[in-house]
């Protein structure tokens, strides 16, 4: 059945006149018609199967049934991601809303890129996007870019992460020593890694280092393989609890 992302407000069962630019995505990139069905994400842990029932040039309505609720995934996953050049953070955001993070929070650091004007709507669409393609009951936050002390402190209580190649243990031993349903939070830096001050503050404020053993992952790559490693750990994307 094809997913739809709608509106948190506008998910109640009953009759539904879709705003201008999803009724253009059902009529005119999905080209359904009148009878064909369509599960509804409100990206906040609804969903609901619906029904197209007129689909015209002006207006598509749907009959919404049931609304279902689903709570966040535990434990939340949180990506403090160091902006990189070009759209390395398009794929980032991608990706890491493919793999059910809760939140990411591009960061600034001293080998970021500073420039990103009218970047972070861009990266709103995409995860937007990619909730409907992975078919997530729960749309991450994409939070402003943000300089890394604000990001250090923004941090939720819980294990915190720092990715280093010079790290003393690797991930699989700090998750085995993570408390159980404690917040994750990983912290990748930018192409050239963090400088030594910067790994100096993030320790400072609970941040741990860990690594992926002798590899050299590209920024882009790190944050979402990271990602992966942890929901698997976690129970998701087929893994148990501790695997």
């Amino acid at each position: 059945m094809r997913r739809l992302v709608v509106p948190e407000a506008s998910l109640a069962e009953g009759a539904l006149a879709l705003p201008k630019e999803l009724a253009h995505y059902v009529r005119d990139v999905l080209r359904l018609g009148e009878g064909a069905g369509l599960l509804l994400l409100d990206g906040a842990g609804g969903e609901a199967e619906a029904e197209l029932r007129a689909v015209d040039k002006k207006q598509v309505t749907l009959q919404v049934g049931p609304v279902r609720r689903t709570p966040a995934p535990s434990p939340a996953l949180v990506l403090l991601q160091a902006v990189g050049k070009g759209d390395k953070m398009d794929q980032v955001v991608r990706q890491a809303t493919e793999l059910g993070v809760a939140e990411v929070v591009p960061v600034l650091t001293a080998r970021a890129v500073a420039r990103q004007e009218g970047r972070v709507e861009r990266w709103r669409t995409i995860c937007e996007d990619a909730v409907r393609v992975a078919g997530h009951r729960h749309r991450p936050r994409i939070a402003e870019v943000t300089p890394l002390t604000e990001a250090l402190a923004g941090a939720p209580e819980g294990l915190r992460l720092a990715l280093a190649l010079d790290a003393a243990a690797p991930l699989a031993q700090r998750l085995a020593e993570a408390e159980p349903g404690v917040p994750i939070t990983v912290l990748v830096g930018p192409e050239g890694g963090l400088t030594p001050d910067e790994v100096a503050e993030a320790r400072a404020v609970g941040f741990l280092a860990a690594h992926l053993g002798d590899r050299t992952l590209r920024t882009e790559t790190a944050g979402p393989a990271v990602l992966a490693i942890v929901a698997f750990w976690a129970g998701r994307l087929g893994g148990h609890l501790g695997a």
